[in-house]
């Protein structure tokens, strides 16, 4: 369209001055003046269009970089959530329950009670008294008194003073200087320091020392007698006593 201006004005130019030295000029500057303009707007426009859509371009860049790194953390940490969870309830399911342990009692009885009767106890029993009838206990006997009937412990220590009947110990029994026992007594091990009649059945180590005597026969694993102990019966040591340990609980 310009150029089309341009020659227009350059046609009236020359017929109205046939000599055309200012037209021509004229024509030029115009030209110049026209060309000069466009190159330096297009230039602007080159220069300034891409950098303002760098700049767009790299601030979404940016944004979508933010999202997507503050997506992945929140995944990984749900995910490790998710599997601490799990882990914890499948420790949970494999751990077994604690099993819940019994409170453990004394019971005293003292040197001036005098029982008639059976006991059962579930706890440990420190006897100093006298009782007429069998004692049952789930715990330990600490015995210093008397007993006339049965006993039935997990473990025996006789200090002092006797019984009179059948003893059935499931663990250790240990006897001072002194103590009478007349009665079978069965043990997993004993070591004998007083006097003992009736038989004697220990399923592993048996211990007789100098001031112990036993009027009975003996069965043990194994047996050890310091001088000085004092033996009328029969022995069976070594072997096999489980058949032997049936029968007599029978």
């Amino acid at each position: 369209m310009k150029k089309n201006k341009s020659n227009f004005k350059k046609a009236i130019d020359e017929l109205l001055n046939p000599n055309g030295s200012g037209s021509s000029e004229a024509y030029e500057s115009e030209n110049e003046q026209e060309t000069d303009f466009e190159p330096v707007e297009a230039q602007d426009i080159q220069e300034s269009a891409p950098q303002e859509f760098d700049r767009s371009e790299r601030q979404d860049f940016s944004d979508l970089k933010e999202e997507a790194s503050s997506s992945d953390f929140s995944y990984h940490e749900d995910t490790a959530k998710e599997s601490t969870k799990e882990e914890t309830l499948r420790e949970e399911e494999t751990t077994p329950a604690p099993k819940e342990e019994k409170p453990v009692y004394e019971a005293i009885i003292t040197p001036d009670v005098i029982i008639n009767g059976n006991i059962i106890a579930g706890s440990n029993l420190r006897i100093l008294g006298k009782i007429f009838g069998n004692v049952d206990c789930e715990g330990a006997i600490v015995l210093s008194g008397n007993i006339e009937g049965d006993v039935n412990a997990r473990n025996l220590q006789f200090t002092a003073g006797g019984i009179q009947g059948n003893v059935s110990i499931r663990e250790d029994i240990l006897t001072d200087k002194g103590t009478q026992v007349r009665g079978d007594v069965s043990a997993k091990t004993a070591v004998l320091s007083g006097n003992m009649e009736g038989e004697l059945l220990v399923r592993g180590d048996l211990e007789l020392r100098s001031t112990s005597t036993v009027l009975g026969n003996i069965k043990a694993r194994a047996i050890s007698i310091n001088s000085g102990s004092r033996i009328k019966g029969m022995m069976d040591v070594g072997g096999d006593l489980e058949e032997t340990v049936t029968e007599y609980e029978e």
